[in-house]
């Protein structure tokens, strides 16, 4: 029997303008990490 190796999804979030933005994004990250989503984040 093989072994599976189990992966998580990636997500790259870019933050761009205001801060209402990020704290948007923030919020994102958050909800994409609990579903176990590997989250890298670029904020300009």
């Amino acid at each position: 029997m093989k072994a599976r190796t189990l992966r998580k999804d990636k997500v790259n979030v870019i933050t761009l303008g205001c801060s209402k933005n990020l704290v948007d994004s923030e919020d994102l990250i958050t909800q994409l990490q609990a579903n176990d989503y590997e989250v890298e984040h670029d904020s300009n």
